[in-house]
Formats: C-alpha cells, sequence, structure tokens
C-alpha cells in the first residue's frame, strides 16, 4: 500500500488552513538536515523557491512541526495559528516584490510513539506521525518537518547528515554518500514533482544491482546477503514487466528499505516494510510487487483524495489479482474478494467509491480496494486486453507525476477507447452499492432438431438498479468448452432464450465472477469472515468445560466483542434454549451444546467427529492435540453462519484469538500445539447455488463434469535473466532517443 493515512492526514489539515496552492507548479526546497537518534533532535536548514503562482501573493503559508519554531534571515515570520493539542502550527511569511527565496532554520525534538490504529482491521500495523528515535528514524509530510503546503507538490535537493554508522534514505537519486569516523553524509534529489518529502534511517546493510537505467537496492538492518540477493531480482522482474505493460519506469532507483517496526508502505522509488514482513517467502511475489507498482500507481500518478483513493484498487488489480491470474487462481481470487464485500458491508457500512480514502476497516478494504479492483476488470471485460493496456498507459503518460482524479481516468479511458464510458463510471463511482442477480425459470424445450433454452435474469436488490453486461455459459453436450452469451440488462428482469443443435447441460450465470455483485449466500462458501463480520454475533461459552479452558474461551470471546465490528453478546450455552437464526453464532469446545448444529451439516463436506477423532477431508485429527474451526450454515437461515471453534487446550487460546482473524476466507481450519500451527485449511464445495442449473434428460446422459477454463494472464512474469535484457534494452533505446548532453 501507499501511504494513504500520512496523505490523509495533510488532507484533513485543508479543513482547518487555506491556502491557495496550484499543483500545476512546485515549490523546491534546498534542505540540510541534521538529524541525532540518541536525542530526537532535528536541526534544518531549508531554502525555498516559490512558483510564480505563489511568489506573487502577499504572503506564503505553510504548516510545520508545533516543536520546530521557525526562524528566518530573510523574511519575517509570523504565527498564524497554534491549535491546542496538535503537532501542527500554522505560520505565514511576508513576502516582498524581489522573488528572492525563503530561507528558514528549526528545530527540536520529534518523537511521537508508535501505536496502534485503534481499529478491529485484521492487519494490525501499527503507526507513527514520525520519530526520531535510537530505533530507527521515520519522518514523512504526517511529521511536518520540513514546511508543508496541502495539496502542493514540490521537488527538493536534500543533503542529510547522521552518525556515522547510520544511512539516511529518500525518493530520488542518491547524489552524494560519504562517510567520516564521526558522521555520514547523503545528498538525495527529485526533480520530478512529489506529493511527499520522506526520510528514513538506520544502522543498514546496503547491496544493489543493475537493472538498466535503474538502480535495484536492498537496505537491511543485518547483514544477509541471499535475502537482498532474493529482493534484487524479483525488483529487475517486475521492473521489466511493468515498464513493457504500462511505460517506463517513473524513477532511477527502486529500494526495498527494512523499517524497524512492522509496516507495508509504498513510497516514490521505495517501499518501506517490516522484519518480520520481508522474511516471509511468499512477500516477494504478494506484496513486494504491489509496492513496487504503486510507483506507477499513486506514488507516479498522484491521487487526488478529495475525489477519491482509485489507486489501491488499481495497484491492486495489477498486482495481487495478475499474479492470481498467472497462477490460474483469478476466478476464486475474484470470488474471495466479492465474498468480502457480501461478508463486511452492510448497508449502513457501505458508500460510494468517490468517498474511498484509506482502509481502516474490513468493510472499506472491501469497497475501497475490491469494489475499485471489479471496476477495473468490468473495464477489461467490456474494451478488451488490448484497449485497456492501450488505455492505462495512456492514463499513465497524461498524467504522470500529476494529481489525479476518477474523472480523469474517466476522461483517459473514453478517448482512448472511443467510448462514452461517463455512465459507467457515474454508476460504479458516485453510487453506492451492488447488484443482486438471480437465475429463475430456466427450461429447455425440444423445437423440431433444436433445443431452446428459456430463462431470466433478475436483479433482487432494494436499491436502484444497475446496467449490466452479464456473461452466461451454457455446456452443450459433446462439447468441451461452454458457449458464452453477453447478456445487457438495464432492467429489473431480462428474459434470456437461446437456441442450440445440441442439448445444453447446465448454465452459469457469471461463473468467473466478473461482475462486482452482492453475492448470494448459497454461491459461497460458509467461511469465518461472516463470523467476524456479522452485524449481531452471539458466542456461546460450553458451560460443562473445565475452569481453565472456560476462562480463556470467556477472556478471548470478551477480547474479541470489544474490538471486532458490530454487536456481539456472550453467553452460556446453558442459558438459551435453541440457536437463534437472525445473526452469527460462534459455539465454543468440543462438549458445546450446540455442536451438532455445525456437526450435522457438514457431514456432506466429509466432516465426522468419532470419539476422540475428528475425520476433516480425509485427514483424521486427534482433538486432544488439535484446535479446528468449522464453518456452516444456519440450519433455518441460509444467510447466517454458524462458527464451530474447539480445541482441548487451553493454552492454545491465547494463539487462536490472535491468528483467526487473518483466516477469514477459510471454511475450515486445524491449528496444532499450543502455539497453534496451521495444519489444515479450506473451503467447503459450493453445493446449491442458484446462479447454475443442471438439466436433466430421460436417458441420464452423463458428463465428464464441468470444468472452467480461465483466460490466459494479462502478461505473464519474465524470468530474471530475461527481465536483466528488457530492462537493458529498455535503458539503450532512452538513451538513444535522448538529445544529445550539452556542457
Amino acid at each position: 500500500m501507499t501511504h494513504p493515512a500520512l496523505r490523509l492526514f495533510l488532507l484533513l489539515l485543508t479543513c482547518a488552513v487555506t491556502f491557495n496552492a496550484n499543483a500545476a507548479s512546485t515549490i523546491h526546497h534546498t534542505l540540510k538536515i541534521t538529524l541525532d537518534p540518541s536525542t530526537s533532535m532535528i536541526y534544518a536548514e531549508d531554502t525555498i523557491t516559490l512558483p510564480d503562482h505563489l511568489a506573487r501573493q502577499p504572503y506564503f503559508e505553510f504548516i510545520l512541526h508545533a516543536d520546530l519554531n521557525p526562524q528566518s534571515t530573510t523574511h519575517t515570520v509570523e504565527t498564524v495559528d497554534t491549535p491546542a493539542r496538535s503537532i501542527q502550527h500554522h505560520y505565514r511569511v511576508k513576502l516582498n516584490a524581489s522573488n528572492q527565496p525563503i530561507t528558514l532554520h528549526y528545530g527540536g525534538v520529534i518523537n511521537h510513539p508508535i501505536s496502534a490504529k485503534g481499529e478491529q482491521y485484521a492487519r494490525g500495523f501499527k503507526e507513527s506521525p514520525g520519530l526520531i528515535d535510537k530505533a530507527g528514524i521515520f519522518l514523512a509530510g504526517s511529521t511536518l518537518w520540513y514546511p508543508v503546503v496541502p495539496n502542493q507538490l514540490v521537488s527538493f535537493e536534500l543533503a542529510i547528515t547522521t552518525p556515522a554508522e547510520w544511512t539516511a534514505i529518500s525518493q530520488g537519486v542518491r547524489q552524494l554518500h560519504e562517510k567520516s569516523a564521526t558522521q555520514q553524509r547523503v545528498e538525495w534529489q527529485a526533480r520530478q514533482p512529489q506529493d511527499d518529502i520522506f526520510i528514513i534511517a538506520n544502522r543498514y546493510h546496503e547491496y544493489s544491482q543493475s537493472a538498466g537505467a535503474v538502480e535495484a537496492m536492498v537496505f537491511l538492518r543485518d547483514e544477509d546477503e541471499a535475502l537482498a540477493q532474493k529482493y534484487l531480482d524479483t525488483t529487475v522482474q517486475y521492473l521489466a514487466m511493468y515498464s513493457k505493460l504500462l511505460g517506463p519506469y517513473p524513477y532511477q532507483k527502486f529500494a526495498m528499505v527494512e523499517n524497524f517496526w512492522d509496516t507495508g508502505y509504498g513510497m516514490p522509488s521505495f517501499t518501506l516494510l517490516g522484519p518480520r514482513v520481508i522474511r516471509f517467502p511468499f512477500i516477494l511475489h504478494s506484496s513486494f510487487p504491489h509496492e513496487i507498482l504503486h510507483n506507477w500507481w499513486g506514488n507516479g500518478v498522484y491521487v487526488d483524495y478529495n475525489q477519491g483513493n482509485w489507486a489501491e484498487g488499481l495497484t491492486t488489480y495489477l498486482a495481487d489479482h495478475l499474479i492470481a491470474e498467472q497462477r490460474g487462481r483469478a476466478i476464486s481470487y475474484r470470488r474471495d474478494i466479492l465474498q468480502r464485500y457480501s461478508d463486511f458491508v452492510s448497508d449502513g457500512r457501505d458508500f460510494p467509491l468517490s468517498q474511498f480514502r484509506s482502509r481502516h476497516s474490513s468493510a472499506s478494504e472491501a469497497i475501497g480496494y475490491g469494489k475499485t479492483l471489479m471496476l477495473f476488470h468490468m473495464l477489461r471485460q467490456q474494451l478488451g486486453n488490448r484497449e485497456f493496456v492501450r488505455a492505462l498507459a495512456t492514463l499513465y503518460r497524461k498524467q504522470k507525476f500529476k494529481i489525479t482524479s476518477f474523472s480523469d481516468l474517466e476522461a483517459a479511458f473514453s478517448q482512448s477507447s472511443g467510448t462514452d464510458l461517463a455512465p459507467f463510471f457515474e454508476q460504479w463511482v458516485a453510487r453506492s452499492g451492488a447488484p443482486a442477480l438471480t437465475l429463475g425459470n430456466a427450461t429447455v424445450h425440444k423445437k423440431g432438431s433444436r433445443y431452446r433454452l428459456n430463462g431470466s435474469l433478475i436483479q433482487q436488490q432494494a436499491g436502484a438498479l444497475f446496467e449490466l453486461q452479464i456473461p452466461v455459459m451454457i455446456y452443450l453436450e459433446g462439447e468441451r468448452e461452454p458457449h458464452v452469451e453477453i447478456v445487457s440488462m438495464n432492467g429489473a428482469q431480462s428474459d434470456i432464450s437461446f437456441e442450440f443443435d445440441t442439448r445444453p447441460l447446465r448454465i452459469e450465470v457469471d461463473p468467473m465472477f466478473d461482475l462486482f455483485r452482492r453475492l448470494d449466500n448459497r454461491e459461497i462458501p460458509a467461511a469465518l469472515s461472516q463470523g467476524f463480520g456479522a452485524e449481531q454475533v452471539l458466542i456461546l461459552l460450553p458451560s460443562s468445560e473445565d475452569k481453565a479452558l472456560l476462562d480463556e474461551y470467556r477472556n478471548m470471546a470478551m477480547a474479541w466483542a470489544r474490538t471486532q465490528p458490530g454487536k456481539w453478546q456472550v453467553r452460556l450455552d446453558s442459558e438459551i434454549d435453541s440457536l437463534p437464526s437472525d445473526r452469527a453464532v460462534w459455539i465454543l469446545g468440543w462438549n458445546n451444546r450446540f455442536s451438532h448444529a455445525v456437526e450435522q451439516p457438514l457431514k456432506a463436506q466429509g466432516v465426522a467427529l468419532t470419539g476422540k477423532q475428528l475425520t476433516l477431508k480425509e485427514k483424521s485429527l486427534a482433538i486432544a492435540s488439535h484446535s479446528v474451526m468449522l464453518t456452516a450454515r444456519h440450519p433455518q437461515n441460509s444467510a447466517t453462519t454458524l462458527v464451530w471453534l474447539a480445541t482441548s487446550r487451553a493454552e492454545a487460546v491465547a494463539a487462536l484469538s490472535r491468528k483467526l482473524p487473518h483466516y477469514r476466507k477459510y471454511s475450515y481450519l486445524a491449528f496444532e500445539g499450543d502455539e497453534a500451527i496451521n495444519v489444515a485449511k479450506g473451503q467447503w464445495h459450493v453445493l446449491n447455488s442458484p446462479m447454475s442449473l443442471d438439466f436433466h434428460y430421460a436417458d441420464n446422459l452423463e458428463h465428464d463434469g464441468f470444468k472452467l477454463i480461465p483466460p490466459p494472464a494479462l502478461v505473464q512474469l519474465p524470468a530474471v535473466s530475461s527481465a536483466k535484457r528488457m530492462m537493458r534494452d529498455a535503458a539503450l533505446l532512452t538513451s538513444e532517443a535522448a538529445p544529445p548532453h550539452r556542457r
């Protein structure tokens, strides 16, 4: 992810402070910074050159950290506002007719503790607006360590002095790196317009590798050449892939920088990842390419947060979804996206994409990331791969280093494709909600030698209707691949009728989950997300359990009741006579009075409890050493979910409490031992979807089964050797196209 929380902080400042800012030209900062981790002090000199539109104003106004006390040798600094209990102070400088650069001197302590975000969001990253500490240095626009003008782009030259063992990193190009016995000095330069200035510093081991005109870099707190090489090679692969797909990488370096607490931030020309995160092997082809791609979307083409954050969804589509596509898993990936929206976003939690700024909950992620991702997927389906990629490349070329809104996206896609996409963007960006579809009254009749399939598609959501292009697949006797029809729908019901020479065997509506829609609960498996995402939740404790285990269950239940969304209630199983059907219910314990309510319906999924053994997907688990989570639909209401969580080990409950929110998409889980090591996970098969129907004939025709064949990926990841060659060739072409350098 980019750092939307920090940029949102600056956006909120504009509500209290009004500036005559114009993002069309930049403020240039020439900064000389000294950082002292032992005292948390910053000492700064900043020479500010204003663009013409600001230089013509009577005053230059800015925000700076409350403890930095700016002075000037060239101009008079006046205090405008000093809000109580705020880190920001509002200043102004009286300008003169000579348009002389403004030189400010300031200094002070910056050390804001790292703290949790205070929301139930599952990733649980902690944050700080900024700190200078013995453990590390993190400074950003949210720190207000330099004079900030909200909504104004900047360029800079940044000289940083630190203790000798410390290395400082910022965006842009490193022009100087020198070290003495007592100090280390670096200079970073960013000539392209930036929407923030970052300084990250620590005791780093540095590694680098050429990728044509781009330098791949890694900064680790502990020496680890093997790990660094993995990141360097992966960097080259994804830089090559995205440069070919979208256009040249916009910076001269990309660095993976290890932070001193767990983060997942994408900054211009580098990413700041936590010490645990970077050592997970799957990160190299999941979160890491996501952060690389942010240098095109979010840190190359900037986001107009006032009109909605589109960059997270587009980056997720072209990184996380594309990787799933390359691995043949895109259909299940999109189903999971739609399932999260269905599970976490009720009417009261919904909002349009134009109001998304950053994720702070599972609901906001399901909309801002998931719905936006599906918007771009639907655009791709409508335009085709070639036009979709051309529009993306056009958008990147025209909007690079500019603040960009959904309106700019609409204009770029409309112009590139020659299609008026205003209604499409109005429907999916400005409106909240989603269509809910069902297949109705599908029948087959023989007419002469041909077969006619009739049916209807119905929108059944309570709100306004949507205009949709709905893919319908029909499997025919003797044909391996399905026949595909695209049904245009602009009303509450669309009748369908198709004729075939051979017998239709099965009809499926949107089986690849190409539409953004609210899924029917019968077309998605029961999952843990429904236990965490429901508006009302009941947790039933096992009254017959021994005290130690019962106390641990109760502690876990009360913690979730405090931190998870929705209204949670905790009761003993002995206090109720029957399971309510209007809410999600957690059934805790092997000996819970209501465990049979989950056990019985799961027999069709291959689950059986026999004595001291649980059979789960043909795997036998001893209940004495394993903890298990199983989900099932409520037998009286398929819209609600039952979650059975059981363990025999009181010591394992704390680990389960911590880990389960990270496994939300799964229908079943098994853990081993007191540390709750995951040994099994998966999703149940969907047995009764209302979006598909099999047609049966008198001869009981047998078939080989119906299998969806996903289309090929938008682009393939090149091998490391190929990627290096691609980047060298790109650098050569760029140098040949450039005008001759004049001395």
